[in-house]
C-alpha cells in the first residue's frame, strides 16, 4: 500500500516480524501485502498461527512464487519419507540444538547412523543450517521452516509422542544439573542449558496441559539455573504453572523442588516462608536430607525471631553433616553470615563468611565463593 504510514508501534512489530520471517523478501512482501485489509498488529498476530496468513502473492507469479507455504512445500516434496518425517519433528526444536536432541526427536528405531544421514541431506537440501561452536556443531531451521514442519507434524498425529519424547530425553539429560551447578562445571552446565533454553521453555509450556508432573520435575530441575542467572520473573512462571498442574500424585521430590524455587525467587518474603515451609514437608514426604536441610536453612534465613533462627540454622546443619552434604554446611555458614550482618556481629559474619568462601571454594562453586567473600568484605568494612 503506497499509503502505509506505520507508527512508532508499528516499527517495533515489523522488525519482530522480519526477524520471525528470516529476513526472507518473499515472506516480508506477502506479509506487507496484508496491510491492504490488517493492521501491523493483526498480521504479526496472525503469523504466530501459521503461515496461512501469508497466503496470495502477487498476480501473475507462479503458484510457488505465490505462497510462502508452497514455496517450502515444493522443496520438502524433494525430500525423501525418511527425510520429511525427521524434518516434521525438529518442529518441536527452537532455536539451536544438537545432534543428540535430534536423535532424542528421531523415529525410535532409527539408528545414529541413521539419524546423521537424513540430517546430513536436510543440510544438503538447504533446509537446516549449521553452527560450529568450539569443538561442537549446532544445527538449526530457519523459523518459517520450522512453523510449515510444525503443520505437518499435527497431520501425522505423532505431536504428542515426539514432544514426550523430547520431555523424556530433557529429563535424563538434566538429572544432574543442580548438582552440576553447583561445583567446578557450574560455568559450563550454565551454558549448555543456556544454549537450548528456548527449545526447553517451549517444552514446559506444553507441559503444563499434556503432562504436568513430567513438567514439574523439568521444572524444578531448572530452579537453580533459573536463579544463578537472575531470571525469577521466568522461574515464578513456570514453577508456579507447573504446581498448579501438576496432579496430587506428582513425585513429591519433584514439588519440594519447584516450591523450594519459586520461593527463593519470590520477592514477598512472608509468602516465601510460606513456599519453604511446603517445600521442606514435601522434602520431607520424599525423604530427601538435603532437600530439607536446604528448606531448613532459608527458613531460618528468612526467619524474624533470633531464637527459632538459631535453632533452624543447628538443625539444618546437623542434617547437612549427617548425610555428608557438603554445599549444604557451605550454605548455612554463608546464610550465618548474613543473619549475624542483620544483628551487627559484624566479627562472626565476618568468621562465618570466610568459611563459607573456603568451603565453596573446595566445592568448586564460584557463585557460592563470590558472594560470601562480598559478604566477608562488608563485615571487614563495617568492623
Amino acid at each position: 500500500d503506497p499509503g502505509f504510514q506505520p507508527t512508532a508501534d508499528d516499527a517495533d512489530l515489523i522488525v519482530e516480524m522480519c526477524r520471525n520471517l528470516d529476513g526472507m523478501p518473499l515472506a516480508i512482501e506477502l506479509a506487507a501485502a496484508r496491510t491492504r485489509s490488517l493492521s501491523v498488529a493483526e498480521v504479526a498476530e496472525r503469523l504466530t498461527g501459521g503461515l496461512d496468513v501469508l497466503s496470495g502473492g502477487p498476480r501473475g507469479g507462479s503458484e510457488r512464487q505465490r505462497t510462502l507455504e508452497a514455496t517450502i512445500d515444493w522443496s520438502y516434496q524433494l525430500l525423501g519419507p525418511g527425510e520429511q518425517d525427521l524434518f516434521a519433528r525438529l518442529a518441536v526444536l527452537h532455536g539451536s540444538f544438537d545432534l543428540r536432541t535430534i536423535e532424542a526427536v528421531a523415529p525410535e528405531h532409527w539408528s545414529p547412523g541413521r539419524v546423521l544421514g537424513a540430517i546430513e541431506r536436510l543440510i544438503d537440501s538447504s533446509v537446516v543450517t549449521t553452527r560450529r561452536l568450539g569443538g561442537s556443531t549446532r544445527y538449526r531451521m530457519l523459523e518459517t521452516l520450522r512453523v510449515f514442519a510444525s503443520g505437518r507434524l499435527d497431520a501425522s498425529g505423532d505431536a504428542t509422542s515426539v514432544r514426550g519424547q523430547l520431555l523424556d530425553y530433557y529429563l535424563r539429560k538434566l538429572a544432574g544439573a543442580e548438582d552440576d551447578l553447583r561445583g567446578p562445571d557450574q560455568l559450563e552446565c550454565l551454558s549448555a542449558i543456556e544454549a537450548d533454553l528456548d527449545t526447553v521453555r517451549s517444552l514446559l509450556d506444553w507441559s503444563v496441559a499434556n503432562a504436568p508432573d513430567r513438567g514439574l520435575q523439568l521444572a524444578g530441575m531448572l530452579g537453580w539455573f533459573w536463579y544463578l542467572r537472575g531470571n525469577g520473573a521466568e522461574a515464578r512462571h513456570h514453577l508456579g504453572a507447573m504446581l498448579e498442574a501438576a496432579s496430587p500424585s506428582a513425585d513429591d521430590r519433584s514439588r519440594g523442588q519447584a516450591e523450594f524455587f519459586l520461593s527463593l525467587c519470590d520477592p514477598e518474603p512472608q509468602r516465601a516462608l510460606s513456599g519453604f515451609e511446603a517445600a521442606r514437608e514435601s522434602y520431607e514426604a520424599a525423604d530427601d536430607k538435603r532437600g530439607v536441610a536446604n528448606a531448613t536453612a532459608m527458613l531460618a534465613a528468612w526467619g524474624s525471631d533470633p531464637a527459632s533462627t538459631r535453632e533452624l540454622f543447628e538443625r539444618a546443619a546437623l542434617l547437612s553433616a549427617n548425610v555428608e552434604y557438603d554445599w549444604g554446611v557451605a550454605l548455612i555458614r554463608f546464610l550465618q553470615a548474613g543473619a549475624a550482618a542483620v544483628v551487627d556481629d559484624m566479627a562472626g559474619s565476618a568468621r562465618l563468611a570466610e568459611e563459607a568462601s573456603a568451603r565453596f571454594a573446595d566445592l568448586g562453586d564460584r557463585w557460592g565463593r563470590g558472594y560470601s567473600l562480598y559478604t566477608l568484605g562488608v563485615a571487614q568494612r563495617a568492623m
